[in-house]
Order: structure tokens, then sequence, then C-alpha cells
């Protein structure tokens, strides 16, 4: 990063899963709205991300699926 912020309109999913590694560029985990710990804006700095889940997480143990998705358009 620069010294400007970005804001970014995003989504976070987070699942357990006993998925170790991913064959190719269409092997996947499907995530749901159930799965969905964050949605909203987020402004980006040259600090750490730090993330205030709008939904809990249960860590069951494991492998954690984290999938972010960017809805920014640009």
């Amino acid at each position: 990063y620069t010294n400007n912020k970005y804001t970014r309109d995003i989504e976070i999913y987070m699942l357990n899963t006993d998925k170790e590694s991913f064959e190719d560029e269409i092997d996947w985990v499907n995530v749901t709205d159930d799965d969905l710990v964050f949605q909203g804006e987020y402004t980006l700095n040259k600090a750490w991300c730090k993330f205030d889940l709008d939904h809990s997480f249960t860590y069951t143990g494991g492998n954690v699926l984290l999938c972010v998705v960017d809805n920014t358009g640009y």
C-alpha cells in the first residue's frame, strides 16, 4: 500500500473443513449464507486489518476456510 486508504465492499465467509489442499482452479469448497461472518465496507490502510465479525464463528478443530469476496467493482 501507499499512504492512501482504500475502502472496499467485501464479504467474508468462514467455515470448518476437512479439505487440506486444492487440486486446481475448479476444485473448491462451496460457501453459503450461513458461512457469512462479515459484510460491508471496510477501509484498508498500511496497518494490520482487523474485522469485527457480524456473526460468530465456532472453530471445531481441523482446517478453516477463509473466503474474502471483493464486491467493490473496480
